[in-house]
């Protein structure tokens, strides 16, 4: 069973318009691409009916992915969509629901929102979302006390927090999100999962050093793709590295869908995941099919309790 454990399912009214014009100003100055040239594919990110989503899962082999809203409203730089925020989680839980063998939905908001604990009571006891996710480079940090009583929340229900972690995309602010914020929280809720998302990208050192000492810290390899295409050892290396420390049980796959689909196809990251121990060797590390197996989909079925 291949789970895809880093998904976001976007509309363009979701998000500020800032986001998406600071999208194509990075876009283009990373690819070296025109600005209007990356403009006129915007579009092709947008997904209104969840089709695009679950076509790709498809011609990639991904039996389920876990899905979340990014909530930038707050952020100095981006400002609030069109949509709110509870209207997008809603949207989010029903379409979970409409394919529930297909999508797992959790919620996704700003703690520094009133609102913010009530929206994840509602969205688990009655909309059947199945964790939380939080994005801190809109301008918070993990470990501030506004955030606790999500955490609280989830602790109730035995449910699972994806967290942002490493360097975050202009007009985001980095500095919220280095792992080492989530220390805190781990120590202080030891019976919740915590879920580093994108390894810590470049601070991924310090993402591994903190969940070899706090075992209810998981990292999933989401937005890797980037790595990969440039320099494929460095990214078996870092692999290889937190598999060695970590064991074979608390590292995820994911994709960070739609945003490295110019770059790589949902099929080809997970071909690329599930060629590693032969790709890899060829690299010189060994990997093994139980490691691949259990990153593919085994860690994400235990942890978000999926049967």
């Amino acid at each position: 069973m291949i789970i895809d454990s880093h998904v976001h399912w976007v509309v363009q009214e979701w998000i500020g318009e800032r986001f998406w014009k600071a999208w194509v100003w990075l876009s283009s100055r990373l690819s070296g691409r025109d600005e209007e040239r990356v403009k006129k594919r915007l579009p092709e990110l947008w997904d209104p009916g969840g089709d695009k989503l679950l076509s790709e899962m498809g011609e990639a082999g991904i039996d389920l992915s876990i899905i979340f809203p990014m909530d930038f409203g707050l952020a100095a730089n981006i400002g609030e969509a069109p949509v709110s925020i509870l209207e997008v989680n809603k949207v989010y839980a029903d379409l979970a629901a409409k394919h529930p063998q297909k999508l797992v939905a959790l919620v996704g908001v700003d703690p520094r929102r009133k609102e913010a604990p009530l929206l994840v009571e509602q969205g688990i006891k009655e909309w059947n979302m199945r964790g939380l996710k939080l994005y801190p480079a809109a301008g918070f940090y993990p470990c501030d006390q506004v955030a606790y009583p999500l955490y609280e929340m989830v602790e109730r229900f035995d449910l699972p927090v994806v967290i942002h972690t490493g360097p975050a995309a202009h007009p985001l602010y980095s500095q919220y999100a280095q792992p080492v914020y989530i220390d805190k929280v781990a120590a202080d809720f030891p019976r919740v999962n915590f879920i580093m998302a994108h390894m810590g990208y470049g601070w991924y050192s310090e993402a591994v050093s903190l969940a070899a000492n706090k075992p209810n810290i998981c990292l999933d390899i989401s937005g890797w793709q980037r790595e990969y295409h440039s320099n494929p050892k460095e990214f078996y290396y870092v692999l290889r590295s937190a598999l060695n420390m970590l064991g074979k049980g608390r590292i995820l796959f994911g994709s960070d869908w739609p945003f490295f689909k110019f770059l790589m196809s949902q099929k080809k990251w997970v071909e690329t995941v599930k060629d590693i121990p032969s790709n890899g060797r060829e690299a010189g590390f060994n990997f093994t099919e139980d490691e691949v197996l259990s990153i593919t989909g085994e860690n994400a079925k235990k942890l978000f309790k999926l049967g």
